[in-house]
């Protein structure tokens, strides 16, 4: 029986990184609440869509590792974000079509 020995690369992330990723997420956190106060009407959506994703986003790549994952991984994660903006247009298709 041979023995199977994984190889897997040393990632060392500095610290740092991390609490800059967190100061650029409490900024964001404090835009969102900032915006919000804002009469923006039909762009409110957008703009606090557009600010989760970012936050999302950096959350993802940072805190959970994804920069250090492979590109299968990124593939994966690609698709199941193309099925849920499917599944979130066809319940705005949805709501859109029905009377008011």
């Amino acid at each position: 029986m041979s023995a199977h020995v994984e190889s897997h690369e040393s990632h060392e992330t500095p610290m740092s990184l991390y609490y800059a990723v967190y100061g650029i997420l409490m900024g964001l956190l404090v835009l969102t609440v900032v915006v919000a106060y804002f009469h923006l009407g039909a762009w409110a959506l957008p703009v606090a869509m557009s600010i989760a994703i970012v936050k999302a986003g950096l959350v993802v790549v940072y805190f959970m590792h994804m920069r250090h994952t492979g590109k299968l991984m990124w593939l994966y994660d690609a698709i199941g974000l193309t099925w849920l903006g499917v599944l979130i247009l066809a319940v705005l298709i949805d709501v859109y079509a029905r009377g008011r």
